[in-house]
């Protein structure tokens, strides 16, 4: 496709943003994380993960790692919205 000099080609991808949100316990401190990674599925996502906790703990040896929340973001919904408040 070429669109004013430009040669544009589309991917189609099945690929797919998550929210994710865990904790990590390192030596007795708890660290609260919320990421958005890429995947087709949970598995992928856990393997994206796993890369970005040792990108980030490169040092530690041992890690406990908890997921509370692992959503593919098109179905998060919105939060209700109760209104504007203006102080």
């Amino acid at each position: 496709m070429d669109t004013q000099g430009w040669d544009v080609a589309w991917e189609e991808s099945t690929e797919r943003e998550w929210f994710v949100e865990y904790t990590v316990l390192e030596g007795g401190s708890t660290t609260r994380h919320l990421s958005v990674l890429l995947g087709e599925g949970p598995e992928e996502v856990k393997a994206s993960l796993v890369d970005e906790i040792r990108a980030i703990y490169p040092e530690s040896t041992h890690l406990e790692v908890t997921v509370l929340r692992l959503e593919a973001i098109d179905t998060v919904e919105e939060p209700e919205h109760a209104g504007w408040h203006v102080p």
